[in-house]
Parts: C-alpha cells; structure tokens; sequence
C-alpha cells in the first residue's frame, strides 16, 4: 500500500507540476499575442484613407497657405512648427502659381518599427502658372511628384501623425489636362 500511495503522490506532482507548467506557457503565449494584435492595430490606424485625406489636403488650395487649416490636424507638433516657418518663408516671395487641384495618388507603405511608417507617394495634381499681378497665365498644369511621408505614433493622441514630408523628384511637367 505504501508502494501505490507514493505512486499516486508521483503521479498528483507530475499532473501539478505540468498544469502549472501548460498555464505558465499558456499566459506567455497569450500576452505575446496581444502585443502583437497591438503593434498590428497600430500600424493598421495608418490608413490609405488617412494618407489620401492629408494629400488631398496639402496639394488643393487657391492661394498659397490657405490649405494649411485643412491638413493641420495631421500633423505633429514637430511638423506644425516646420510647416510655420515653411508659410512665413513662402509670405514674402511673390506667388508664381495657384489654384492647385490634387487629382490622384499612390501610396507605398514601410513599416520601419511599431512607432514609424513611411509613405512613399506618387502624386499628381495641377497647378496654374500666375504673373506678378497674380493674373493666370497658363491654366491646369500638370505635375506628379514624389514625396516621402514619416508618420510617427503619437502615444498621447493614439494615432499616427505626419512628422516629416520630403519631395523627392519632379517626374513630369508641364502637361496640359484638356
């Protein structure tokens, strides 16, 4: 009988000692997967909707810096500052284009780690080519630009917002939409 009672005491510690083990294993596992779910929900905040909205923003405006109170609420405080100065720069040089229309854009995702994403974007607009006076000299000119976005997660707003914009090159100019 000593022989079966330390039988079944080996046996109770092993079933302990494995339940303990399988529920550790389980609670790691499952806490891996919820920073996992959380890194994928965040790069998933960054949508193509959200890049097409500020682009349409940036590059639809009459005059220049007028469209600055429709993508302002994109933008890091990082990027406001940059974008002031950018307007106070831009205010005393006389305006050599206007009425831009944003027509389309494609973008190109890189995740470069859980709080930065890169975009890069090929756009194309129109622009109207103005004299001293501000009168239009020629109508609907048409640009594609490259332009690289750097969102950064922003913990305190739960969202990504733009922290850098970068042209890149000038693919095509000057072409007429009819």
């Amino acid at each position: 009988m000593n022989l079966t009672s330390s039988f079944r005491s080996f046996v109770l510690v092993l079933l302990l000692i494995g339940g303990i083990t399988f529920s550790i294993g389980w609670s790691v596992g499952s806490r891996s997967q919820e920073k996992r779910q959380e890194s994928e929900q965040k790069a998933g905040q960054l949508s193509e909707a959200q890049v097409k909205e500020f682009l349409q923003a940036y590059y639809t405006f009459e005059t220049v810096g007028e469209n600055y109170t429709t993508y302002v609420d994109f933008l890091s405080n990082n990027m406001q500052e940059k974008a002031k100065a950018e307007q106070l720069k831009k205010a005393h040089i006389p305006q050599r284009f206007g009425f831009s229309r944003w027509l389309t854009s494609e973008h190109y995702f890189k995740k470069t780690n859980d709080e930065v994403i890169e975009v890069l974007c090929l756009v194309d607009f129109t622009t109207s080519l103005l004299n001293e006076e501000g009168d239009v000299v020629k109508k609907e000119i048409r640009h594609r630009v490259g332009v690289k976005l750097t969102y950064l997660y922003e913990t305190d707003d739960h969202r990504f917002l733009l922290d850098d914009l970068e042209q890149l090159v000038l693919f095509q100019d000057d072409v007429t939409v009819g």
